[in-house]
């Protein structure tokens, strides 16, 4: 898995300097924070958190976890394989938390964009800046070091090195939106099409930069998803920003996906442009997306904070209550 890679990525580095070898990472000793699922409408999950071979405070590592168990689980319960297995690193704690994907009946297949064909490249050193900027951040996240400053429009994380990085970010993409834009929408490579995700995040402020984005909303590619979803949630985040607006319909769809990123990145966009009052957006949320939302505001309080706001909005109560009709199994109905 994407986040597993990367994860692993961010221990291989830290021990790089300390020489560590491979195997001794594989070995890493590190303990489960939590366990979490989405896409379960249909699923009894008492069964499969009985049969899972992992739940939270066990200790692990990825030379004895076996994904493909895990996957064999998921499959005798519900009679599908996982859409997704996620591990995201790390909390206060230095704790690993897994997201669960199952195809129940709240899970759909995305649809996406045509893949595009085209040869449309950034320059060397905008790759550059991408691979490093994710590299600083492996370290980071893996160090629990994940706080960071939207308040500009763009991203400035907390940790000194990866600001650093995001800073030059900012410097390279002023000044071409256009070039960044015409990568995004026409490269057939998928590496250049996130990496132009990202920097579109950081060019100077502008109707056409947030179409652009909105466009990737359903990107074939998943790390261009992720980027360009991101990207609006931190352009909905400044200080001076105007709301803008945005149709509902493909940010339901990545709120059903079967992957957790596009979850991931739905809530935190949608617990942004529902701070302001927006009827029409929260009916449909209210008229569409209520069993997803549910199980979003059922994860740890990290992941799942934004799915409670966006609920608390769409019903009219406070998150307090949220919390609570969740805890008691009576959410959602109408608030009497």
């Amino acid at each position: 898995m994407l986040l597993k890679s990367f994860l692993f990525c961010a221990f291989a580095m830290m021990g790089a300097g300390s020489g560590l070898a491979q195997q001794d990472m594989e070995h890493m000793v590190l303990k489960v924070g939590g366990v979490y699922y989405f896409g379960y409408g249909g699923v009894d999950l008492s069964k499969l958190r009985a049969l899972l071979p992992l739940h939270a405070g066990d200790n692990f590592s990825y030379a004895t976890f076996d994904e493909d168990e895990a996957a064999a689980a998921v499959t005798h319960v519900t009679g599908k394989p996982p859409t997704d297995i996620s591990e995201v690193c790390c909390d206060e704690a230095k704790k690993v938390t897994f997201y669960v994907g199952l195809a129940g009946t709240t899970s759909r297949t995305l649809p996406s964009n045509v893949p595009p064909t085209g040869a449309d490249h950034v320059a060397p050193e905008a790759l550059a800046l991408y691979d490093a900027e994710m590299t600083a951040l492996g370290l980071a996240m893996a160090a629990g070091r994940n706080g960071e400053d939207d308040s500009q429009g763009y991203t400035l994380l907390n940790d000194p090195a990866s600001h650093a990085i995001n800073l030059k970010m900012r410097a390279y993409a002023v000044g071409r939106e256009a070039e960044i834009t015409r990568v995004l929408e026409h490269a057939s490579n998928v590496k250049q099409r996130q990496v132009a995700a990202a920097l579109l995040g950081y060019v100077q402020r502008s109707s056409t930069q947030v179409s652009a984005l909105e466009r990737a909303i359903l990107d074939a590619d998943g790390g261009t998803r992720n980027n360009a979803v991101r990207a609006l949630a931190v352009l909905a985040a400044a200080q001076d920003a105007t709301p803008f607006e945005i149709d509902p319909n493909p940010l339901i769809a990545l709120l059903y996906s079967g992957k957790w990123t596009d979850r991931n990145k739905a809530s935190a966009l949608l617990s942004r442009i529902t701070e302001k009052e927006n009827p029409a957006l929260l009916r449909a949320l209210r008229q569409q997306a209520l069993p997803v939302l549910i199980e979003g505001a059922s994860w740890d309080e990290g992941h799942g904070i934004a799915f409670v706001l966006i609920l608390g909005r769409v019903l009219g109560v406070t998150p307090g209550s949220v919390k609570e009709m969740i805890a008691a199994g009576t959410c959602c109905g109408e608030r009497r």
